[in-house]
């Protein structure tokens, strides 16, 4: 019942903050860490881009969705992913068909208009995915000419989302 439903969500919402808060904070120390002496590990890249593989993926889980708590944990992985990306292009280079399919696949649930992802909660995780690409354009853009496919595979995305959102969308 919904009345069952809004008290899940009611219960969940001191963890859904903490994820998102915990996001944010991740976030913020990865952009920092270059700027210590040492810099950025690779391996430091590696286990950060797998906790935001992880909350992006929480788009499939059907549980979660319904409880309102995928949306917060697809944004603070996308969240996450654009601290990765404003590193710079020096870790991220590798990774690149990981990052290219996280964004493929957020935009995928969307185009499924709300089957994984409740309609109300779209938008807000579409509009996360597309805040990691302005990282990514912003940060790493040389990428975009170094890794093959790289800027086909990009555009190819954007010409996928630009629809979604123009009058007559479903947004």
């Amino acid at each position: 019942s919904s009345k069952a439903l809004k008290q899940h969500s009611d219960s969940s919402s001191p963890h859904r903050a903490a994820i998102h808060g915990s996001g944010v904070l991740l976030s913020m120390l990865v952009r920092e860490f270059p700027k210590l002496a040492g810099g950025l590990p690779r391996a430091l890249i590696k286990k950060v881009l797998a906790v935001s593989e992880i909350m992006v993926s929480c788009q499939s889980n059907e549980a979660l969705a319904t409880s309102g708590s995928a949306n917060v944990c697809i944004r603070a992985g996308f969240c996450i992913l654009s601290g990765v990306l404003s590193t710079g292009p020096g870790g991220v280079d590798s990774h690149m068909p990981l990052i290219v399919e996280l964004w493929q696949n957020t935009v995928k649930a969307a185009k499924q208009g709300g089957k994984a992802i409740p309609q109300e909660d779209v938008l807000d995780c579409l509009g996360a995915a597309l805040t990691s690409v302005v990282s990514f354009l912003k940060y790493c853009s040389e990428l975009l000419l170094s890794i093959p496919e790289a800027l086909y595979q990009l555009t190819m995305l954007l010409e996928e989302v630009f629809p979604l959102l123009l009058p007559g969308g479903p947004f």
